[in-house]
Formats: structure tokens, C-alpha cells, sequence
């Protein structure tokens, strides 16, 4: 596969705000409407599945592009590791997970790592993938756990937020419908060649949960968890293959858990009600929150003390890339999509994409150059204007 050459004119708008954004102490870049030049990279998926098209993640990592690609929802794996060369163009194929998608890269100990979102095989075990020494390397090791959401390290250690099931027998498998399953922290000491058990969420009958954001700050670890609910367990079966009903403050006042490297305990970072989730990322000396309510999004600055919540309140957040002094963040607004630049996610410069974009699903920056991913497959890239 090659690159492929085709050029688009589109207005890109750098606005100073836009609906529900702005208060007085939010300080944005605004400049007049600018033409920019996006150009069409490559259709790296192109000829795959239409279901296994969608870009999911970008990672700029050793000289290459990594596209993360595929569908867990319609199961189209086992999924392609794919990257594009920054200099000749070419596309290669690195290896396959046997995973239904790649969501997520990671740099860990200076090791590119993908967590496992949904494996192919059966639930006695979860995946990792490692790159080492040129060569990606499977560990089919994290226990029981079906979903691989995150990858952290932390204390000479690496920490994995999962959705995993186990075979303890609670109740009978007519009551339960399948074997519970929760949001279960793992660590590894061997860079993923083996497991031990670190933390679960709360559990009951009706609820299932997850961790799929982790981090750290100020040498404390950082896990978010959340769940849903099937209704109740005579309505599993029917609910299940509707999808699962997201749980509203799921776990009251523990909607973050915190490990010192000792002891995990529970704090409560969001007072306001209707959480449904927490995505967090690094971003300077404090951390970056999105908090996910029913029909939006607030965003929230975190100092290891206190979450302050900012002026940035969209639809939806797309994807996020964290470099050593910013933030970039696709934003979704009814009808509109903004790449957002940030150091702080009070000051602000927003670019007003175009829709014929579509709804984008990832985000990589690089030497002021922006690369975003389609659900149709294509890469686009445009330079940023004031770098």
C-alpha cells in the first residue's frame, strides 16, 4: 500500500468560542477564517470490511504512523497492526492481534503496548501486544479478562483496567445468565508476561462494570471505573443483545480510586449528579478530565487536591492526543467538529473542522503537523496554522 495523493481546500475557522463554551475567565485565540490545505494521506484499510475501516487510534511512534483499526462492536478481527513510514510513505503491515479491534497504543518503559479491547478467543484470558526489538510479541496472560481497556505503568510496574469475568460460582448460570463480570485491576511485573490481582469495583447481581481510564499524578495511581446494568436478571438475556443500560453515579461516592502504592482507596472527584464515566490524561502537572453525563460532556482540570470544572462543555469528545506541553482534543458540537489545542483546557485554540469529514474518530499531532482518522478509513492531514 502506498500513499495516496489528493489534496482538499477547506475554511478552517479559528474561533474565539462557540455554543455553551465560553465564560469571562476562558482566554481563546481568535483570528480571521484562513484557508488551509488538508491532504488526503492514504486509505490504509482500504479493501478490508467496511465495519473494519474505522480509524480508531493514531500513534506516532519510532519514525512511523501506527494505525489502530477495526470494530469490536460487529467483531472483525483479528485485526492488522498497520504503519505508515513518516518518510518513504509505505505502508506495512507489522503483525495481527488477535483482537476484534486496536483502540489504544500506549509507550510504556519506552515500548510501544497495545491492550487487548476485545479478544477473538475465549474469556479464560486477556491480551497485551509488545514491541520489542522490532518484533510484536502476544502475551495471553491478563486473567479472564475479555476487554483490555488501558495500560499504565506505575512503580516499576505495569497496571491494566479491564472488563473480566472469573468462575466463581455465586449463583446458578439459569439465575445469572453467564458468569459475572467486573471492571478488575491487574499488574504485571514482567512487562506482561504474568498477572496478579490489584482491585475490583463494587459488584452486585444486576451490574456489570469497568475500568477503562487510567493515570497517574504526583506519584499516585489513578483508575476510573463505571458500569451499567441489564435491569434486572429475568431481562438479561433480551437486554444483553440491545446493548447494556449505562449506570448514573454508579458507585455513589466512589467515582475514582486512588493507589499510593499501597493502599487503593476511594475518592470523590465529581460532586455533580448523573456521572456516568471518567476519561482522564495527562496534561502538564495536573491531569485532563472528561466527564461523561447523559447528552454531554464537562471537562474538568485536576491537581491531585481538587477537580475544578472549566468553561468547555461539548456534545462529545472524540479523541485525545497528549504531548509534553498541550493537549489536542477532537471536540463534537451538534453539526460540528473543533480540533481544540490546549495547555490548560482554559486557554484555547480552536479550529472549526469541515464536515465533510464526517464524525472523526482519532487524533495524532506531530511537529505541528495534525493527522485524523475517519470512520470511513482515510487519514487526513492539514498543518497547524500557528505552529
Amino acid at each position: 500500500m502506498t500513499r495516496s495523493a489528493r489534496i482538499l481546500i477547506v475554511s478552517i475557522v479559528m474561533l474565539g468560542c462557540c455554543q455553551g463554551w465560553a465564560d469571562s475567565t476562558a482566554q481563546t485565540d481568535t483570528t480571521d477564517q484562513a484557508e488551509i490545505k488538508m491532504e488526503l494521506l492514504c486509505r490504509p484499510t482500504e479493501g478490508k470490511a467496511e465495519a473494519a475501516q474505522k480509524i480508531n487510534v493514531l500513534k506516532i511512534f519510532d519514525g512511523r504512523l501506527y494505525i489502530g483499526h477495526g470494530c469490536r462492536a460487529t467483531n472483525t478481527g483479528p485485526t492488522d497492526i498497520l504503519a505508515y513510514d513518516l518518510k518513504t510513505g509505505e505502508i506495512t503491515v507489522e503483525g495481527t492481534v488477535d483482537d476484534e479491534a486496536i483502540e489504544t497504543f500506549r509507550v510504556i518503559d519506552g515500548m510501544l503496548v497495545i491492550p487487548g479491547v476485545d479478544a477473538t478467543e475465549d474469556w479464560s484470558a486477556g491480551n497485551c501486544y509488545t514491541l520489542e526489538d522490532g518484533t510484536w510479541l502476544k502475551h495471553r496472560t491478563i486473567p479472564n479478562s475479555v476487554h483490555v481497556w488501558d495500560i499504565i505503568g506505575y512503580h516499576g510496574r505495569w497496571y491494566v483496567g479491564t472488563h473480566a469475568g472469573f468462575d466463581m460460582e455465586l449463583c446458578s448460570e439459569k439465575e445469572m445468565q453467564g458468569m459475572p463480570s467486573q471492571g478488575f485491576i491487574f499488574s504485571s511485573g514482567d512487562k506482561g508476561r504474568s498477572w496478579r490481582f490489584e482491585y475490583c469495583p463494587p459488584m452486585d447481581v444486576n451490574t456489570i462494570s469497568f475500568t477503562r481510564s487510567l493515570a497517574v499524578l504526583n506519584d499516585k495511581l489513578y483508575a476510573f471505573p463505571d458500569a451499567a446494568t441489564f435491569g434486572n436478571t429475568k431481562e438479561f438475556a433480551a437486554t444483553a443483545k440491545k446493548g447494556f443500560s449505562p449506570l448514573n453515579d454508579p458507585f455513589s461516592s466512589m467515582d475514582t480510586v486512588v493507589f499510593d502504592g499501597h493502599l487503593w482507596q476511594a475518592k470523590n472527584l465529581i460532586d455533580e449528579p448523573g456521572l456516568r464515566r471518567i476519561w482522564a490524561f495527562p496534561l502538564g502537572d495536573k491531569l485532563g478530565l472528561e466527564v461523561n453525563f447523559e447528552g454531554r460532556v464537562d471537562m474538568y482540570i485536576f491537581d491531585g487536591e481538587t477537580a475544578k470544572k472549566t468553561d468547555l462543555t461539548c456534545r462529545e469528545i472524540l479523541a485525545v492526543t497528549v504531548k509534553p506541553d498541550k493537549a489536542y482534543m477532537l471536540v463534537r458540537q451538534p453539526g460540528q467538529t473543533y480540533l481544540v489545542e490546549t495547555s490548560d483546557l482554559v486557554n484555547r485554540t480552536e479550529y472549526l473542522l469541515p464536515e465533510s469529514l464526517g464524525k472523526p474518530r482519532s487524533l495524532e499531532v506531530n511537529e505541528g503537523v495534525a493527522y485524523i482518522g475517519t470512520p470511513t478509513g482515510e487519514i487526513w492531514t492539514f498543518k497547524l496554522p500557528r505552529y
